[in-house]
């Protein structure tokens, strides 16, 4: 195997200069630049060495819908905020988990190699595109199982792709922090002992356990609440809403869960919430927000999280508990919009595109896919610094 997979792909690569003095003597900017047909050796190389042991291809490819499973058999509802987070971090940690051990695994190899003319871009790359294959059927297979599976994730084909795409670049990004993680440590050891020192504060920063600004309470009065007298409201609200039931009788199932209305709590109701429940809405403080600014869990949340807000999903109970949960950075008006919607009659709500949020992916979605794209280019960038730092040691 070592003759097929490193000696003879070794060989193939091309010499940059061909005078006495040796490879040493290329000019630096030629062993930088990167070469599509060691692109495409160290791709083959890496496939193979990925691929060839069908038992650890099983268990690579096995661990995604395993997990997918049993988040999907814990959810109980679909589109729970809870669900969301699970799915979301499941993606950056096999991501991560797959390519922590990449470099620092052949290191010798490299390093022989590196001597020998091979170019730092074409490795990486060859490294990136292999784990981006593996990241995209990880992802697929758990949005998959989530959509079939106790209906854990209520989305149509359009949304379903969305999502694959979203929990896609969440999981490549993970990828290339196990990768910057194996370029800067010296053993496997290492690389598995800072793993969990980089997902840890991933975790703890991504805004679900700590909203990243003051959460602004809502909850929803439905017009079947108002009518059996469950819940309190003003005489005039619930003569409208008597009024509306009678003029529209044929449609009384779907009047019964139509939000009339909601009910903000007082400061000091606030906090008596607070002190029972594990949901504090106070937000991050400024140093905390900007360092999870930093963190990507964060946005591959709030992406998430509002694909699932938005459309006909603003009309569902799940919206409520996402925007009381999780703050969406770019959308500070949701809430707002969320709020305004409750009141407002199917007419109206038909004039403004059918739903209290419409749904615009491109628009809303847009400037996260971006941020994380952006990530992932930077990441990219270290880790080719860091590898490029190595010769000078």
């Amino acid at each position: 195997m070592y003759q097929s997979l490193v000696v003879e792909p070794q060989s193939q690569i091309p010499q940059e200069s061909a005078t006495s003095t040796g490879p040493q003597t290329q000019p630096q900017a030629q062993k930088n630049r990167f070469s599509l047909r060691q692109f495409t050796t160290l791709l083959q190389r890496t496939w193979e060495l990925k691929f060839s042991d069908r038992a650890q291809t099983m268990l690579l490819f096995g661990q995604a819908p395993i997990v997918a499973l049993l988040v999907a058999l814990m959810a109980s509802g679909p589109n729970q905020v809870q669900t969301i987070f699970m799915a979301m971090f499941s993606a950056l940690w096999f991501g991560c988990s797959n390519a922590v051990r990449e470099i620092v695994d052949e290191q010798t190899i490299y390093k022989r190699e590196r001597q020998t003319g091979l170019k730092i871009p074409s490795y990486i790359l060859s490294k990136v595109a292999v784990l981006a294959f593996v990241a995209f059927v990880q992802c697929f297979s758990v949005v998959l199982i989530c959509l079939f599976v106790n209906h854990a994730f209520s989305l149509s084909l359009p949304e379903a792709g969305a999502a694959i795409l979203i929990m896609f670049l969440v999981a490549l990004n993970g990828s290339l922090i196990g990768l910057l993680i194996s370029s800067l440590v010296a053993t496997p050891e290492k690389a598995l002992t800072l793993f969990p020192l980089i997902l840890i504060p991933e975790l703890l920063l991504c805004g679900l356990f700590l909203p990243v600004r003051p959460i602004k309470t809502i909850i929803p009065i439905t017009n079947a609440q108002l009518l059996d007298g469950s819940m309190f409201a003003a005489p005039a609200t619930v003569s409208a809403v008597t009024d509306a039931k009678t003029r529209a009788e044929a449609e009384h199932s779907r009047m019964a869960h139509q939000v009339a209305g909601a009910v903000e709590p007082s400061p000091a109701t606030k906090k008596l919430f607070e002190k029972y429940t594990p949901a504090p809405t106070d937000g991050m403080t400024a140093p905390v927000r900007l360092l999870s600014a930093l963190a990507v869990s964060r946005w591959g949340l709030e992406t998430l999280g509002d694909l699932c807000l938005h459309g006909s999903h603003s009309l569902d109970d799940s919206a409520y508990k996402i925007i009381n949960t999780i703050t969406i950075s770019l959308h500070p008006d949701d809430v707002s919009k969320l709020e305004e919607g409750m009141g407002a009659t199917p007419e109206a709500l038909l004039d403004s595109g059918g739903f209290p949020l419409p749904s615009r992916f491109w628009q809303d979605k847009g400037p996260y896919l971006a941020i994380m794209t952006g990530y992932a280019g930077l990441m990219l960038v270290l880790i080719l610094f860091v590898m490029k730092r190595k010769d000078v040691k």
